[in-house]
C-alpha cells in the first residue's frame, strides 16, 4: 500500500511539472489559452513518372530506280536502200561508179576556140571566168602530152593558167534528160603547178607556190555563172603536181543540172596553171 501511494505521488509530481510551463505561458498571453502550432510536415513530393518515349520508327522509302533510256527508232531506210544519217543521206563513195553521163570526159580533142583566140576548150565544154578587179582571163589549152603527168586519162587534159596574174576561173557543162529527185555524182581529177620563177621549177614541179583554191560543183539549176549561189561546191583544196580526185553530189530538182571545175589562185606567180581530167557524172543507185 505505502508503494501505491508511492507511485501515486510521482505521477502528481510528473503531471505538476508537465503543467507548470503550459500554466506560465497561459499566464503570459494575458490569461488566453494557447493553441499548440501545429509542426508542419513535409508533403510528400509526387515521384514524377517518365513518360515512355517513343522512338520514331522511320518509314522506309522506295529506293529511286534509273530511268530506262528511252527505245531508239532504228535506223530508216530510203527507197533507194542507203541508210540515213542524222544530217541527211550517207556520204557517197568518191568516186561512184555507173553510166558516166558527161560528154567527152576525158578532154579529149578537138579544142574549140570561144571567143578569143587565148581560149581552147576541149569539145563539150564551155568555159567560165570572172573578168573584174584583179582577176583576168585566163588562158585555155590543151594540156601539153609531153609532160606525163599533166596527162592522166586519154590523149589530153584540160589546162588554164595566167602568169602573173590572178584568175577565179574553171569550165563547165550542163547535162540534160535527168530524173528529178534522184542523186547525181560529179567528179572529177585536178591538180595544180604553181611556180615563183620559172628557172626554179624546169622539171614541172611546184616552188613557193600559191593556194590554188579549187574544188568542184554542181548547179541543180543548170546556171552558167561558177559563183551563183545555187551551186553545191566541195571545200577548197590546194593540189599541186600530182593529180588527186575531188567529188560533189546533189539531188536533181529539174531535168538538167551544170557541173563546175572552179579555181582561184591566191596571189600571182610566173606560173600557175590548173590541170583537170577523167570527170564523170554518175547517178547514185
Amino acid at each position: 500500500m505505502n508503494e501505491a501511494k508511492l507511485n501515486r505521488g510521482l505521477n502528481v509530481r510528473s503531471l505538476t511539472i508537465y503543467l507548470l510551463p503550459l500554466l506560465l505561458a497561459v499566464w503570459a498571453c494575458g490569461g488566453e489559452a494557447v493553441t499548440p502550432t501545429a509542426i508542419p510536415t513535409e508533403t510528400p513530393v509526387a515521384t514524377p513518372t517518365l513518360a515512355a518515349q517513343v522512338i520514331p520508327t522511320e518509314i522506309p522509302t522506295d529506293t529511286p530506280q534509273p530511268l530506262a533510256a528511252p527505245p531508239t527508232r532504228s535506223q530508216e531506210v530510203t527507197p533507194t536502200g542507203r541508210p540515213e544519217s542524222p544530217t541527211g543521206p550517207v556520204a557517197l563513195a568518191c568516186p561512184i561508179s555507173g553510166d558516166n553521163l558527161l560528154i567527152n570526159p576525158s578532154f579529149e580533142p578537138p579544142f574549140n576556140q570561144i571567143g578569143q583566140k587565148e581560149i581552147n576548150v576541149a569539145n563539150g565544154w564551155q568555159p567560165w571566168f570572172v573578168q573584174a578587179g584583179e582577176n583576168f582571163p585566163p588562158e585555155y589549152k590543151p594540156a601539153d602530152p609531153r609532160f606525163t603527168n599533166r596527162v592522166l586519162d586519154g590523149s589530153s587534159a584540160q589546162v588554164y593558167f595566167k602568169s602573173f596574174g590572178r584568175f577565179i576561173a574553171g569550165v563547165r557543162q550542163t547535162v540534160i534528160g535527168l530524173e528529178p529527185g534522184a542523186r547525181y555524182q560529179f567528179s572529177v581529177y585536178g591538180h595544180g603547178w604553181s611556180c615563183e620563177e620559172f628557172n626554179m621549177c624546169s622539171d614541172g614541179s611546184s616552188y613557193n607556190p600559191a593556194n590554188m583554191n579549187m574544188r568542184v560543183g554542181i548547179d541543180p539549176q543548170a546556171g552558167s555563172d561558177g559563183r551563183a549561189s545555187s551551186i553545191v561546191y566541195s571545200e577548197f583544196r590546194s593540189v599541186l603536181d600530182t593529180y588527186e580526185i575531188f567529188c560533189i553530189d546533189v539531188v536533181a530538182t529539174g531535168d538538167k543540172l551544170t557541173v563546175f571545175t572552179y579555181a582561184a589562185p591566191d596571189g600571182p606567180r610566173q606560173n600557175q596553171d590548173i590541170y583537170w581530167d577523167k570527170a564523170a557524172l554518175i547517178r547514185a543507185p
